[in-house]
């Protein structure tokens, strides 16, 4: 049984700009709603361009997908499974996808989208009835300005991108603050940017994009791209055409939606929508993920890493060789430790040290630099000079080694702590998942999509928690 309840009754959903792996969303609110969804109802979802921020994650500003982008695709997923027709057509932060789309509906099949899932450049939505409109669907960026696919130029797009994604992220802390504490929307980012009609006038009245409404060729365009939600209907010669833009999911939290297959798709503004329908606390990652969005977990994991490939990380190689280096320094530290247990065990049983448990913790000795373990090093040369393997030692110098050995081993823990922290932030970078006892790592050739090498990984959280402690 279902937990929870459908409330947004829609035949068609329009999304776009999602911009998952950027530094602040509304993916709480995209995921409320698509969880709220009556997918009995529903016929189709179009993803409208720009659902993966490729250019956000390949400069490393949130490299791992989070948990609530997770589950948005879940959503989809479960859509798709469910035999819901999903068509994604790629935008300017994800244009990578462009030039594999046929081996993209390739793939449908073999496990990474369902057979429903379709890509495109661009496509048509057609309405039913007594007067059927035809709407192209496209991501928009097409309409831009030529200067701005100029070369030249590029650097410029790259910059104001990652100023925009800025007063996202500081955006993003403002309104959720607003609006836990005064129940209002409210966006320093807004007035920042350009006058909204001013930017519906330009785009809407861009040579390119009128262009196909006055050849008749279709009756209206459904976009995304300018972030900004908006519909405008031309009336010529009682022809009526419309140009519809579906907003965002990063400031906003808006669709394009169609109730019936007869009706003209309409901007729905969600946010206004959750308030009208009763809706408070918007979900959090701690909430409980409903099962039958969950069971799809594992084809939104592939998804994912199929996404991790095309927008790797800046630095890949340095970042793979940071974490062999912290592997094998928390390798090295965790054996230290295994030996100055068996040192520590040895003095209390019989007040000895033989050659071997003395030649360990002389190397263990020899590696730590501080000077502020001189006092300790002169202390066992003392005692290595007096005493020959296996000798008793008096109290005094017996009590002196447990001290010594404790310490160290307090110190090979700090270091296993310290490297595990340095370990786990740069698996997080590279987005890999973990393991019981070792960390699922993607090869380093590109060009290898299946291969998996493991770098085995110390002790988990609980077996770490039951570790023997010295002293």
């Amino acid at each position: 049984m279902k937990e929870v309840f459908p409330v947004f009754q829609y035949k068609t959903v329009f999304i776009s700009d999602i911009h998952m792996g950027s530094n602040k969303t509304a993916a709480p609110y995209l995921y409320e709603f698509l969880k709220h969804l009556d997918y009995d109802y529903l016929d189709e979802i179009w993803l409208v361009g720009d659902v993966i921020g490729g250019w956000e994650r390949q400069a490393m500003k949130q490299q791992p997908a989070p948990e609530m982008e997770r589950r948005i695709l879940d959503c989809i997923n479960y859509a798709a499974a469910r035999g819901k027709k999903v068509v994604v057509l790629p935008g300017n932060h994800d244009e990578k996808l462009r030039p594999l789309l046929g081996r993209l509906n390739a793939r449908a099949r073999f496990g990474t989208f369902g057979p429903s899932v379709t890509f495109a450049n661009e496509a048509f939505y057609v309405t039913e009835g007594a007067d059927p409109k035809i709407f192209k669907v496209v991501h928009g960026d097409e309409h831009d300005p030529e200067l701005f696919v100029k070369p030249f130029f590029v650097p410029v797009v790259y910059a104001v991108s990652a100023a925009y994604d800025w007063l996202v992220a500081l955006n993003y802390y403002y309104s959720r603050f607003m609006y836990e504490r005064f129940g209002i929307h409210s966006s320093f980012a807004q007035p920042i940017k350009s006058n909204f009609k001013r930017i519906v006038g330009y785009v809407f009245s861009h040579r390119s994009l009128l262009r196909g409404l006055q050849e008749r060729k279709f009756d209206g365009e459904i976009f995304g791209h300018i972030h900004t939600p908006g519909k405008q209907v031309f009336n010529e010669d009682g022809r009526l055409t419309y140009l519809i833009n579906t907003g965002d999911w990063v400031e906003n939290a808006t669709a394009v939606v169609a109730k019936t297959r007869t009706d003209i798709p309409d901007v729905l503004d969600y946010k206004a929508e959750r308030e009208r329908r009763g809706f408070g606390a918007l979900p959090d990652i701690d909430d409980k993920h409903p099962p039958h969005f969950a069971a799809m977990r594992a084809q939104t994991e592939r998804q994912l890493k199929f996404v991790h490939r095309l927008w790797p990380a800046r630095n890949r190689k340095q970042q793979f060789a940071k974490l062999r280096y912290e592997a094998g320094k928390i390798k090295a530290y965790q054996k230290d430790k295994a030996d100055l247990t068996a040192i520590m065990q040895k003095i209390r049983q019989d007040g000895t040290l033989g050659e071997q448990n003395r030649e360990t913790l002389q190397n263990v000795l020899d590696r730590t630099k501080r000077e502020s373990y001189a006092g300790q090093k002169r202390g066992l040369s003392r005692i290595f000079a007096q005493y020959a393997s296996n000798e008793p030692m008096n109290g005094e110098d017996i009590m002196f080694l447990q001290v010594v050995v404790r310490e160290f081993s307090t110190r090979a823990d700090r270091k296993i702590r310290k490297h595990l922290k340095e370990w786990e932030k740069i698996s997080k970078k590279l987005d890999f998942k973990k393991a019981v006892g070792q960390t699922l790592v993607e090869s380093e050739d590109p060009e290898d999509t299946e291969r998996l090498f493991h770098i085995p990984l110390m002790a988990t959280r609980e077996s770490r928690a039951k570790a023997l402690t010295i002293g």
